[in-house]
Order: structure tokens, then sequence, then C-alpha cells
């Protein structure tokens, strides 16, 4: 009964219905006696199982058809294991994974994994992966709670805001609140699953063959008195579902069977049928005189080209980057939209009341009256279906909720959030501060009540209208008391956000004496006041102040990711951050996922609303991580709004080669000796302790580092740390002061145990440190477009350096994985990943245009472009035209994106001068190309790119307008999404265990006040005015464990630090099998990327050049015989001239539209 109800529920869900089947244990007991049948057969016999065709029913069969064919979604499955306990699955063909959740948190059963392996094996390539499905717990004392809890985590699973997983102290209550949904239970009439009219003895069905005849008689006991009129059940009432009584039971039985065929399988049935029919469907064969219902269509996934088939033809063909019309986000709104221009009526009167207070008329309109409790008032928040409630209508809390509700109607939030901000702390220290002011220019106020005041040089009369007057007494003996108050209440909020301290602090007497002592004219709020009112308000100011500041910018970068606190609440923050050079970022939105879906769709709607607080105009790029929904959210982003580009996060993609070569069999002995090494560090404090007074005597700075799941790349950084430490490990080993169980002779001096595990420890890091190297240099808030092609052609560059020594020891087999590893992650992001602004943003950097680190296409050896000008004057030619033409098709498209959707006056033409301007775009980008005048400028050594980008289109504004236009948007941008990293680390120190029941709201407040006010640039950052980037010029701590060159003085902090660094709640946590939780997360579909001979990227990637080999090495490298790059372009430089563009604005607008491709003739 329970899976008729849930089946019911996701038959009436529009967009479940007819996707997704839920079985019970008769299904289920069916399935699992026919396999274990045919296994016991075939072990008398030795013979091998039969295939599931030969042992189940023709329907068994169709449902593993249907989906493979993707008609149906996925299946609930619900098994009783030996008749005592209950296990619910979820076979889902779309994520390729079979969730299992077990109530006593047992792993899934050996039995179960063979049953679907052997079961689904016609139907999938590789068995599905296995994963967790959420499901209630049961108590230690609590052997009986099986039944329910199996069935919730399924319906949990389809409609997790209708059936909410079960707490665990509330079981008894859900086993009632179901049984009593039981009692009142009624079939709803959902067409999918309605049956035909039995009185005609017609089913709807008809035999396979013609010539066959049905000779069956349906008795119906206990029949349905119906009118003709309406044979069907009735549908239900529009108040409600109609009572039990008014439905009365059927029972079919069904008599005789099917003549002039042999199969009583009754595999004609569809499953509807059957589902209602049970056991008696095995007697009949139907099919109905209309025709079946077309399954539903469905797009098969697009199959990855084989390395073969890429390496033939590397560099792709002429690309289109025009977005997909499909993609773009509509104006009408989402079902999943929670938010709409409607509130819920308040029921408060309007009229004003001749006494008592005054009412707020804002109160009334973001509130509305509820019944009384106790004789008391109570009031919810206005916003539909908002389940916020107040015993008592207290400004801040209501306007700290109101202005951050979803649920309310963006005109009530705006109030509500103007409202707060005008009334936040800081907000009243500058309306303190400007009356003071001009009471001391006036001389009614004495200057030495105000010392630290900046008295304002114009106090223009537009900014007096607009300040408020504030509510202190700021005459006689109260102006001292109200001004201090003024500046010291922001202050104290500030201490509180800034240094993660606990409000609570602010009611101890500790804290109260304090301010006793030091000024008793300050009185300090309470913590109520400060938590509930003064946060909320200030975080509210602070957002305006940052919108107010985003509004005058250009080429911002959004940024957002997911995540969820200590109480379970998910939410995505969402980040923007300024352009180059002055890069800053701001935390804009949090937005809160509780009780809704994810998607795509839902995602990206609630962001295109803050991208609207600020402009669309002003928007040049949207960067996250590429896990499903927030893929097709930028995605999404970019078709509505084209001009912004669509830049996976790098970071996240280059860790994601780390797991893959830890996946590998060849480094699963190290990893296993190094996770050992590590956890027994971690819970023996005296060797602990011995270690650290040994890397004293040695010198060693620091100790060993665990292996955790918040930070990139953590397998590498603790493989060098163990590597750093390996001379105080065999010290202590050796001497027996240390005694490390399970790993100890891995660390005994010259044993080969040692010398083995050393090798596997260089082998591992000298494949993995370049990876690691690249994640440390991209994490940088000061990266560009360029740093992520240059660093990952870096990596390209050291691997091949490794694996052609023959000297490391690695076998060729492993090699060959190693490669295709790159050479998979690299198509990801740069051939097959949505844009060619990489490769642009380097071929804009002059250092790089001639460069030797791109090679010659053989079929463009020899041929030289030149421009019609350049063809009167001789010029330099175009060094690498394959490149040239892949960067100037990019290129071209970007421009008519700007020129078509942007809001730049320089691009925004009319149509006219559209073809002019295509026009003069070629001829800048081919003079470019050539090295020719205005290109030629001299670089300076402390002038990064995006500046000389600026010098050269104010110099040469009519020669290089609109290619520098294009650059400068480029190398504006950020290309990665650390922001939205940073500010999770800052939950998390907020969010700590002590502070668990911190909500979602105080959080993201608190977290928008210490991000506005305590900005810090990255630890390790390049100065954006450097022109080439070297991994040696970082300051980095892995920078100086892998130095060569590193300075062995140990200071006496150093010298005292632990023996292994602690990391709170990042511990390698080890999973049921035994395997490291780390590797399990973000992984792809498909963990093993093949083998590969070469890499790929060497038909235009010149992996030999030395900037390249240079780019990731610790120390800095000597350049003395690496010639500048500048100096490298084929032909002597151009003379200085001007040229003359007035020939480009003569072009006749002739045949239609302008195509924005890249039309030379290369």
């Amino acid at each position: 009964m329970i899976c008729e109800v849930l089946r019911t529920d996701i038959e009436a869900n529009d967009d479940l219905r007819g996707k997704h089947v839920v079985w019970d244990a008769y299904w289920t007991q069916l399935l699992l006696g026919k396999y274990e049948e045919a296994v016991k057969q075939a072990c008398t016999e030795g013979t091998p199982v039969p295939p599931p065709r030969e042992v189940l029913p023709p329907w068994v069969l169709d449902f593993g058809e249907r989906l493979a064919e993707g008609e149906i979604h996925s299946m609930g499955i619900i098994f009783n294991l030996d008749g005592v306990h209950w296990v619910a699955t979820v076979v889902d063909f779309e994520a390729g994974e079979i969730f299992f959740a077990d109530s006593m948190g047992r792993a899934v059963p050996s039995r179960l994994r063979r049953l679907f392996d052997w079961w689904l094996a016609p139907y999938v390539e590789e068995p599905l992966v296995i994963s967790p499905l959420a499901c209630t717990q049961q108590g230690p004392d609590d052997m009986f709670s099986c039944g329910i809890c199996a069935p919730n985590a399924i319906a949990h699973h389809y409609l997790p805001a209708l059936h909410p997983l079960i707490a665990p102290d509330a079981v008894h209550c859900a086993r009632m609140d179901l049984l009593n949904r039981e009692l009142t239970y009624v079939h709803k009439p959902i067409e999918p699953l309605m049956l035909p009219d039995f009185v005609d003895n017609d089913l709807g069905v008809k035999p396979k063959n013609s010539n066959e005849d049905i000779s069956a008689e349906i008795v119906l006991e206990k029949p349905v008195k119906t009118s003709d009129s309406s044979p069907h059940h009735e549908p239900p009432s529009p108040t409600g579902p109609a009572k039990p009584k008014t439905l009365p039971k059927k029972r079919i039985r069904v008599k005789g069977t099917v003549k002039g065929s042999g199969d009583k399988s009754g595999g004609g049935l569809d499953w509807q049928t059957r589902l209602m029919l049970g056991k008696a469907a095995d007697q009949l064969e139907f099919d109905s005189d209309a025709p079946p219902l077309a399954k539903r269509p469905r797009k098969r996934k697009s199959k990855k080209k084989s390395t073969a088939a890429t390496a033939q033809n590397p560099t792709p063909s002429q690309r289109s980057f025009l977005p997909n019309p499909d993609d773009m986000i509509s104006d009408a709104t989402s079902p999943n939209d929670d938010s709409d221009d409607s509130d819920s009526s308040t029921g408060q009167p309007s009229a004003t009341a001749k006494t008592g207070r005054p009412r707020k008329p804002l109160l009334d309109r973001l509130t509305r009256l509820l019944s009384p409790v106790d004789g008391r008032k109570r009031y919810a928040c206005a916003g539909k279906n908002c389940r916020q409630t107040w015993s008592g209508r207290t400004l801040g809390r209501v306007l700290g909720h109101a202005s951050r509700c979803q649920l309310l109607s963006s005109a009530r939030r705006m109030e509500a959030h103007k409202a707060s901000s005008d009334d936040a702390p800081s907000a009243r220290f500058e309306r303190a501060a400007v009356e003071l002011g001009r009471r001391a220019e006036a001389g009614s106020v004495s200057g030495a009540l105000m010392p630290n005041l900046a008295r304002p040089s114009n106090t223009s009369t537009s900014t007096t209208t607009k300040t408020k007057q504030l509510k202190l007494d700021l005459i006689l003996g109260e102006t001292s008391r109200g001004w201090l108050k003024a500046q010291l209440d922001p202050i104290v909020l500030k201490l509180v956000c800034c240094g993660g301290i606990s409000p609570q602090i602010v009611d101890s007497q500790w804290w109260k004496k304090m301010w006793e002592i030091a000024n008793n004219k300050y009185l300090p709020v309470s913590r109520s006041t400060l938590e509930e009112t003064q946060i909320p308000q200030e975080a509210e100011y602070v957002r305006r102040k940052q919108i107010e500041r985003l509004r005058t910018q250009n080429n911002l970068t959004l940024t957002y990711d997911g995540g969820a606190n200590r109480r379970h609440q998910s939410f995505y923050t969402v980040h923007v951050t300024t352009a180059a050079p002055d890069r800053r970022a701001f935390l804009v939105d949090v937005i809160a996922g509780s009780r809704v879906s994810h998607t795509a769709d839902w995602l990206s709607r609630k962001i295109v609303k803050v991208i609207d607080l600020i402009g669309r105009g002003r928007f040049s790029a949207a960067s996250s991580d590429s896990t499903g929904n927030t893929r097709l959210c930028r995605r999404r982003l970019c078709a509505t709004i084209p001009t912004m580009f669509d830049i996976p996060d790098p970071v996240h993609h280059t860790n994601l080669p780390i797991k893959n070569i830890c996946k590998l069999s060849f480094f699963k002995e190290v990893i296993s000796v190094l996770r050992r090494t590590l956890q027994f560090f971690s819970k023996s404090d005296q060797a602990s302790e011995e270690l650290g007074d040994i890397r004293g005597r040695l010198e060693i700075p620091r100790g060993l580092e665990k292996i955790g799941k918040t930070r990139f790349a953590m397998i590498m950084r603790s493989a060098v740390a163990m590597r750093r430490c390996l001379p105080a490990l065999r010290n202590g080993c050796s001497k027996g002061t240390i005694k490390i169980e399970e790993t100890n002779e891995c660390f005994i001096s010259d044993s080969p145990s040692t010398l083995t595990f050393e090798t596997q420890l260089n082998q591992l890091l000298s494949v993995g440190l370049p990876y690691t190297k690249t994640i440390v240099c991209l994490e940088s808030l000061q990266c560009t477009l360029a740093d992520v092609f240059l660093y990952w052609c870096g990596i390209g560059s050291n691997l091949k350096q490794v694996l052609g020594q023959k000297a490391s020891g690695i076998p060729e087999s492993v090699k060959a994985e190693l490669r295709a590893i790159f050479n998979s992650r690299w198509k990801e992001m740069f051939e097959d990943g949505p844009t060619h602004a990489h490769l642009a943003a380097v071929y804009l950097d002059p250092a790089y245009v001639s460069s030797d680190i791109f090679k010659g296409a053989e079929h463009d050896t020899k041929r030289a472009v030149k421009s019609a000008a350049a063809a009167l004057k001789p010029g330099a030619q175009i060094k690498h035209p394959h490149i040239f033409r892949r960067v100037g098709n990019y290129l071209a498209a970007v421009l008519g994106a700007e020129v078509e959707h942007g809001e730049d006056p320089l691009l925004r033409v009319p149509e006219k001068q559209k073809k002019s301007l295509k026009a003069r775009f070629f001829n800048q980008f081919l003079a470019y190309a050539q090295n020719d005048y205005p290109f030629n400028a001299p670089r300076a050594d402390d002038q990064s790119v995006l500046e000389w980008w600026l010098s050269v289109k104010k110099s040469a504004p009519s020669q290089a307008d609109i290619l520098a236009t294009l650059a400068v948007k480029l190398y504006s941008i950020m290309p990665n999404s650390m922001p939205d990293e940073c500010t999770a680390s800052i939950f998390t120190r907020l969010n700590s265990p002590v502070r668990n029941q911190m909500s979602l709201q105080a959080m993201v407040s608190q977290a928008q006040i210490q991000q506005y006010y305590h900005f810090e640039t990255s630890r390790a950052t390049v100065p954006p005015s450097t022109a080439k980037k070297f991994y040696a010029k970082l300051n980095s701590k892995l920078r100086e464990d892998t130095s060569l060159r590193k300075d062995t003085k140990v200071t006496n902090l150093q010298a005292k630090l632990p023996a292994i660094e602690p990391d709170d709640e990042d511990d390698d946590i080890d999973e049921p099998n035994g395997a490291p939780a780390w590797l399990d997360e973000d992984l792809p579909e498909a963990e093993h990327c093949g083998t590969a001979l070469i890499f790929e990227i060497e038909t235009y990637i010149n992996l030999e050049s030395a900037v390249l080999r240079d780019l990731l090495a610790s120390d800095v490298p000597d350049q003395s015989g690496v010639s500048d790059a500048m100096g490298d372009s084929a032909g002597t430089l151009a003379a200085h001239r001007e040229q003359d563009d007035s020939d480009d604005d003569d072009i006749a607008d002739k045949g239609g539209p302008v195509q924005w491709t890249f039309d030379f003739d290369v």
C-alpha cells in the first residue's frame, strides 16, 4: 500500500509522470527468486548462469529494454532480505548509478550486487556504479522501522518536498501519519493508469495474430453501480480528494486462456495493466484496437570520438561560437521559481488608529496577521508559502528576514532592503558625521567632540536633503554620548564579524564591565539586538555599497558555487569580481536552495536576477565548476547574454587529472603507505612529539600534512611533506624511537623497502607535481585566461620530459595511461570546451604571437598572409597561420556578439557601418599578426599585457581601437571561481561545530560584512605588472619544498611546529570498502581515460620550448639563452607609420546582414 501511495504521487507530478516506476516486494521477490533458482541450477549442472532472456518472463525483460531506450528514466525497487529486513534501491540509467539505502547503515549485499549485474548486463556496457541513497538511520534500540524507512528513502528521492526524510526520533509519528494517509487514500484516476471498460468485455487489446481468439470471462465481484454516461471512476472533487466510500473495491477474476497461442506469460500487456491485474496478468495477452502509445523520443548521449580518430585531426575545423537559442532563459516564470510579483494579503486594517502607537505601513506590507495564540498576536511573512513567524513585529527582525526572503515580491524585498540598509550602524554613523560636521561649521558644536571626524569640504544641498535627521540628541550634553554610540556601534559589529567572534560575547558580564571602566557613557547593545537587528542591517548596507560600486564597473566576472551549512540548509553563493588590474571579489548574494530542486533552469533564473541588479551589459564572463547543473546554468546564462564568456573553472578541472592518476594501480601501493603513515601520526601523540624533536635537530621546517577533502591536490601536498620529512622518519624508525604500525619497514635506513618507497614516492610526485603547481598558480586572483592555457602547456612539457627519461622507472603501459589522462583533460578544456578564449588570450600577448611555443602547421608553412596595404610595402609574414585562423574565427564571433548585443559605444554601430567595422577589425588583426604599426610598440618589463593594450589603444585609436577593445576584455575577466571557495572557507570557520545551530541568514550576513571590511589579497599571487609569469616567482610553501636552492636555516618557531599539521574536519576518512573518500568526489563518469602514444597537443604546441619547460620550475630559470619573443618575428619591424583607414569607411553595405565569420583566404 505504501508503494501504491508513492506511485500515485509520482503520476500526479507533471515532471515525473510516465518516467519513473516503483516496484514493491511482489515484483522484487519474483525477480530475486528467478535469479537464485537459475544460479542454483547452474551450480548443480556445472554450467554458466543463463542470461536473463532465458530465465525472466518477457514483461520483466521489457522493463530493462525501456530503461536502456530511455522511455523509463529510473526504477524505485524495495527488497525484503530473508523476510526480516527491508532495503531500498533506485536504478537510474540517466545517472548511470544504482542508489542503495539501508536504514541499518550496511553496505549493499553481494547478492543484490550480483543480481543487478546479471539482470542489467544486456543493457549496459559496464556495471552501474553503486551510490548511497539518502535514508533515515534506525536508532540502536530500533529493530523494526526498516519497513517505513526504506519506502521513505525512495519517496524522498523522487519528491523531496512532499516526502522529507523521517527524523530518527519521529519514526512513530511518521508511521501514524502514513497509516492515516492509507486510510484516507483514494487512487486518483490518472489517465495513464486507467483500466479500460470491463462491461463490454473489451480490455482494449487484441491478439498478436489477427486470427487469434480470446476466450475469457471477467467477473466483477461486488459490481460497481455506474451510470451509462460515466463508466469509469468519478473524477475527484475540486475541493479535495473523494472519500474512500465513494469508490467501491473491485476484484477481477479471469477465466479461460488465449486460444491459438502457447505463450501464457502475458508478454503483450503494458506494465500499467499488469500492475493492476497482478498475478492474473500471466493468463492473458491483450492488445488494443487503438494504435499503441508511441514511445517518448529521447536524445541519445553522444559518444566521445576515439583517440585514433581524434589524432588524425587534432586541430578542429572552424567552429561556430554562436549561442544556442534553446539555451536562452525565457522570461516566463519557472514552475520551480518560488518568487513572484504578488504577496499574500496582510489582512490588517489600512486605516490609521486614532490612539496608541502609530502604525508602520512598511510592517503592514511585509507581514500578515495570524490567529492569536494564548491571547497573543502572531505575525507571519507576507511572502506566499513563507513559514517565518514572529510573536511580535520588531522592525529590525522583520526587515532582516524580508530583505532576503525569496518568497516576497521583488518590490517588497527592495523596500525592506532600503529600510534595513538606511538604519545600519555604518549608515547612522555617516549621517551623524554629516550632521556634526554641519553643526561644527556653524559653531554650535565644539570640534573637540569629534577629533576623528573629517569635516566635509562641500556640504551640498543634495547631500543635506538626502541625509535624514539622525534620531540622536545632538544638542548640549547629549551630543557627546550620541556621537560616541554612533562611532562605537559599527566598530563593535565589525570586531565581531571580521574576527569571527560569536555575538554571545556582548552579553558577557566581562564585556559590560570593560565598557563601564573604559567609558561609562557608552551602553553596548545586547546579543539579540546585535545578532537579529544590527548585523542583518549592516549586511544590507554592505550589499547596497557593493551594488553601487559594481554599477560603475565594466568587464565584470560572475562566479557561483553550491554548498550547505551544518543545519543542511543548501545555498548557492554568487560573487562578482571587478576587472583587472584592481580585481576585487564581492559576495553579492547567496541563493537559498532548501525545499527546491536545484535544476539549471531554477539556478539560472535566480542568477539572472542578480545580474539585472547591476546591469547585463557590465558582465563579460561567467565561471563555475563543471557539475551537471552549474555547467548547464553557465551555458544558459551565456546564451541569454551573448556578450558573456563561458569559462569553466580551471582549478577544479586541473584537480581531475590528479584523481585519475591516483586511481592507477601503479600508484596504489605508495598511496596506501602514505595514508597509513599519516593516520598513525594523527592518532599517536608520542610519535608525533618524537618526530617534532627530530625535525628540530635536522632543521626540517614543517611536518607532515594530512590528506584532506577541502583543498585541491592535497594528496600531492601530503606526498611532498612526506618526502620532506623522510630523513626525520628514517632517523626515528632506525633508532627505534618511532615505531609506525604497518609501514615501519618503509622507513628503516638502507632497507629495500625504504628505497622502494622513496622511488615510488618520487615517481608519483614527478607526474603529479606539474598539476599541483598549476593549481597553485591558477588559484590567484590576478590569473588571466592566457595563464590557464600556458600553464597547461607547461604541464605537457614537464610530463613529456619526465616520461621521456628511461631512468624514471615508470613502465611504458603506465606512461601511455598518463599521456591519455592529459590528452583527455586537455580536450575537455581547450578543444571541446565552450570557448577558445584561452588560446585567443595567449595569441594576443605580444610576447607569444611569434614565439616558439607554437608549431607551424605543415600545410601552412608554404603560405604567407599579407594585407592589402602590406602588398604595397613589404612586411613581416605571419609565423603561425593556423593559430591566426583559429583565433581570428573566435574573435570575429566575439566581435559579432558585441556589435549585435553589447553596449560598448565603439562597437555598437548602425547597420550600415557594420561591414566597415568588420573590415577594420580584419586589418588590425592582420597588422598585429605581422607585427606592424602600432602593434610593434615596445613593452616594458614591468608592464602587463592589459596595460600594453591600453597604451596601444591610446596611442593609435584609429589603427588599434577594435582589436584593443577585444583584448582588454579578454585580459580583464577572471578565469576561475576561487572567490566562492574562499567564501566557503569563511562559512566553515563561522559555522564551526560549536556554532552548528547558526542559521543560513546569520552566516551569510557575517560573511558579507567580513569580506567587505577585511579584504585580503591571495597568499600566492603573481603581481599583475609581471610580463612573464613563472612558478618560481610565487611566494608559496609548495615552491619552497620543491626548490633545489632553498635556505636550510630554520627559525625557532618553525622547529616547534607540530609533527603533523592539524586540519580540522579535513581528515582522510575511510569508506566502508577501504577506499579513500577524497577519491570519490567529483569524479567523471569515465574514470579510465585509455592509453595514448603521444601528446596530441604537439600538433600545434611545441612542448620542447624553453618557455614552457621553465614555466613550472621551482627555481628561477636561466634565461640568458632565451631571446625575447618580441625579437623572434620573421622579418624586420615595419617603420612607424600612420595607416589611413578612410577606405574602410567607404565600404558599401551590400547583400543583407553581416556574417561575423573569419572569411579571410589564409
